[in-house]
């Protein structure tokens, strides 16, 4: 039975929402013979909500507030006092492990099919050009323009989904995004699409399969083809590690297996490479130091004379009004560009072991030229060279093509990898 005082405040409600939606409504209408269309609309929305706050949410909040959370309260109070008295802590405590226990039974009977980083549609495609150490960044340049005319070709000019087309050579090259370093061996096509909601049934990752199929007809070249990450970075989703303690024998053992890999076709790997660098465009001069020592010279004397061959050394300056320009001593193109010429060429010093008197002697009397590598990397102690791969889209065993080679017989592709 209702309270004279419900009563009243119901009736009280209503007059204020009579009152309140009339003045809404005249508001809105003057707004709409005005032209003001979008004031009109914030009236009339004004108007709705007042009236489903009092004929509807304002009751709720008052059932919830006099009747649901109080009868929670109580229940709580209950709980509470059963497992807190006498013997019931125990129950709490045993049921508590047997559900933990039960979850986890229950996660490894029916594991849930979830994906925490789907495979994504991508923003962006990367296409890395990675030449030989050494090469010249012209020689890079043109490769790249080569890669971007295969990528004009899958793209097609004009095309509606297409944001821009970047390409970079030597500096903002490298896959790693924090690697700032200007290498003149690397290139990077940098292709960016429109956001996927404006793009409409178009996929993006066909375009990547169709560049990645034809960047594959490039010689010479490493030229990998990527996808914008999304989520924490991840390593290459084949990647195989191989170590040894004999050098050579391990870099021919990294050679012979990509070689393998690469003649099995397997769908959806892209081409292996491997990170050693076997060529790396650095000549070492092994002084011995003995020699040099009953001759007179010593390493730094050597050094400077290599230097100054190679880049010159400021012997004056040349001052015109009120500007100098550094005058450089250097040998000749043709001659700093032939490595035997170099380590043929004499060096003057003063020889303080007879007197201070000037000598002369060939710079390849007192060293020999030796092959160096660009970088060995070591893993527990031992030399690894790892070959990797930026794709992978099949699920499928491996067996049928490692049958003794020592690794796990099945190396199954994760879903989703590209």
């Amino acid at each position: 039975m209702k309270h004279e005082y419900d009563i009243k405040d119901q009736r009280i409600n209503k007059k204020k929402l009579l009152i309140i939606s009339v003045v809404l409504a005249v508001l809105a209408a003057i707004s709409y013979i005005g032209g003001v269309f979008w004031m009109g609309n914030l009236f009339m929305i004004a108007l709705l909500l007042n009236a489903l706050y009092r004929l509807f949410i304002k009751q709720m909040i008052s059932l919830f507030q006099d009747r649901a959370w109080p009868w929670t309260i109580a229940l709580y109070e209950r709980q509470l006092r059963f497992f807190l008295k006498g013997r019931n802590p125990w129950y709490l405590f045993f049921g508590i492990i047997a559900l933990f226990i039960f979850t986890i039974m229950l996660v490894g009977a029916a594991k849930p099919k979830v994906l925490f980083f789907p495979n994504n549609d991508p923003r962006s495609i990367y296409v890395f050009v990675k030449m030989p150490e050494g090469t010249d960044q012209k020689v890079t340049d043109s490769v790249t323009k080569i890669v971007e005319g295969y990528t004009y070709r899958v793209l097609g000019k004009n095309n509606p989904v297409v944001e821009s087309v970047v390409s970079n050579v030597g500096f903002g090259a490298s896959d790693n995004f924090f690697d700032a370093s200007v290498a003149s061996n690397k290139g990077k096509v940098t292709i960016n699409f429109i956001e996927s909601k404006f793009r409409g049934n178009i996929s993006t990752t066909t375009y990547m399969d169709s560049l990645r199929e034809l960047v594959r007809q490039i010689p010479g070249a490493q030229v990998t083809v990527e996808k914008n990450q999304m989520g924490p970075p991840t390593g290459k989703p084949v990647n195989i590690e191989i170590t040894g303690e004999n050098l050579e024998q391990l870099i021919a053992t990294a050679d012979n297996f990509v070689n393998y890999l690469d003649s099995l076709r397997i769908p959806g790997i892209e081409k292996l490479k491997s990170d050693f660098v076997n060529n790396k465009p650095e000549i070492v001069i092994d002084i011995d130091r003995e020699r040099a020592n009953r001759e007179g010279i010593s390493v730094g004397q050597v050094g400077l004379e290599l230097r100054t061959a190679i880049y010159g050394k400021e012997a004056s300056k040349y001052k015109e009004d009120e500007d100098e320009y550094p005058i450089q001593i250097r040998y000749s193109e043709a001659q700093r560009n032939n490595i035997n010429k170099i380590i043929n060429a004499k060096i003057t010093y003063m020889d303080m072991t007879t007197g201070s008197s000037a000598r002369s002697h060939f710079i390849g009397g007192i060293g020999q030229i030796q092959d160096t590598y660009g970088g060995i990397n070591r893993k527990g102690l031992k030399r690894m060279i790892t070959v990797s791969s930026g794709s992978c889209r099949d699920i499928r065993p491996m067996k049928s093509w490692l049958p003794s080679t020592g690794l796990p017989k099945t190396i199954p592709c994760r879903k989703g990898w590209r």
